[in-house]
């Protein structure tokens, strides 16, 4: 072997000696440092932490740890139902608050208050509708079931006989209700007010007076001569014109 090939192969020899020890030392040292970050876990919101560790060679490993989150608290129950606050934050105070709905709640129908928070009292809340309590007393002058009517006045007390009315007597409010003889609604059951075509006058209280009303179209009193251009049942009207004339042979066109 040449004497430059020896020099050669031993120079390598020599440097591929000092690698291998280069790299034992570096494997045992201090200077090397690994970084492993993870999210943390948890529920609620999260954050990440780093953990040192510390080997006995000086060597150097960070790790992540998540934290758990916090969790959202319940939403408890309107418990409270009279102190005027709302106590889950739902917007609805005390009886306006469907948790309050029970015994507590109910609407009293003659106390005076608003019991269930809806804004009506008593006989005005509609709960109260079928209670004895807001039944119409017809005979009382008082307005019982708060409905602004009173006594007569009040549909309740249609079918009540102390509110009968003497239908043919158009002078004459026989229940108190503002209304007299026909004009009365306790009149218009049963053709209580019939017109009488023949005596000036208004029976029915519909406005219209003898042949003028249409009750009177069949009254012999009220026969029209469609052709004499006469007023004969002096309802205003002659002839053709006249309502009681419309099927007569001499008005059809």
């Amino acid at each position: 072997m040449r004497p430059r090939l020896v020099v050669a192969f031993a120079t390598l020899m020599a440097l591929a000696a000092c690698m291998n020890d280069f790299d034992r030392f570096d494997s045992t040292s201090g200077d090397s440092t690994t970084t492993t970050t993870g999210p943390g876990g948890g529920g609620g919101s999260t954050s990440s932490s780093t953990a040192t560790t510390t080997s006995s060679g000086g060597g150097t490993a960070v790790g992540g740890g998540g934290s758990g989150g916090s969790g959202g608290s319940p939403v408890e129950p309107e418990t409270e139902c009279h102190d005027g606050d709302d106590n889950d934050d739902d917007g609805l105070t005390d009886c306006r608050d469907p948790d309050c709905a029970g015994p507590s709640c109910a609407e009293v129908c003659d106390d005076g208050v608003d019991n269930d928070g809806n804004g009506d009292v008593d006989c005005d809340d509609m709960l109260c509708a079928f209670s004895s309590a807001c039944e119409e007393d017809c005979t009382n002058d008082q307005d019982d079931d708060g409905d602004g009517l009173t006594d007569c006045e009040d549909f309740g007390c249609y079918d009540s006989g102390d509110c009968d009315e003497s239908c043919f007597n158009p002078n004459a409010d026989d229940n108190g209700n503002g209304l007299s003889g026909c004009a009365d609604f306790h009149c218009f059951e049963f053709g209580g007010c019939p017109e009488f075509c023949t005596n000036n006058q208004d029976d029915d209280g519909d406005g219209m007076t003898d042949c003028e009303d249409y009750r009177c179209w069949d009254h012999p009193a009220c026969e029209e001569d469609c052709t004499d251009g006469v007023d004969d049942n002096d309802n205003g009207t002659i002839d053709c014109q006249d309502f009681s004339c419309m099927e007569a042979d001499a008005c059809r066109p």
